[in-house]
C-alpha cells in the first residue's frame, strides 16, 4: 500500500539557473524531511507531467537525477486531469474483478 507522508513545495515564480529536475529535487527533499524519512526509504516515484521538460520517462529521469533507485517509477500524463487520475487509480484498484 502507498502513503503520502510528507509534503514539499517550491515557491511560485522564476527560478533562474534551476531546471525542472532541480525544482522537483528540492520539493522531494522537503517532502522527505517533512515525513521524517531518508532518501533510502523511498521505494516508489510518481511524477506528474512537466510542460517545460516533457519526457515520457520523467519519473525514471527524476529518480536518476535525485540519486535514488526506486522499485517503482511512473510518469502520470493525462493533461489537466493528472491530479484526479491518481485517486481514481486507487478507487479502481479496490473494485472487484469483472
Amino acid at each position: 500500500m502507498s502513503f503520502i507522508t510528507g509534503v514539499g513545495l517550491t515557491a511560485y515564480g522564476k527560478h533562474e539557473g534551476s531546471s525542472t529536475l532541480d525544482l522537483m529535487s528540492k520539493a522531494a527533499t522537503m517532502a522527505i524531511a517533512d515525513a521524517g524519512l531518508k532518501r533510502t526509504d523511498v521505494d516508489g516515484v510518481l511524477c506528474g507531467y512537466s510542460t517545460v521538460s516533457p519526457h515520457i520517462m520523467l519519473a525514471t529521469v527524476f529518480a536518476e537525477h535525485f540519486g535514488i533507485r526506486p522499485s517503482y517509477a511512473h510518469a502520470v500524463q493525462v493533461g489537466g486531469a493528472t491530479g484526479l487520475a491518481r485517486p481514481c487509480w486507487r478507487i479502481i484498484s479496490l473494485m472487484p474483478a469483472w
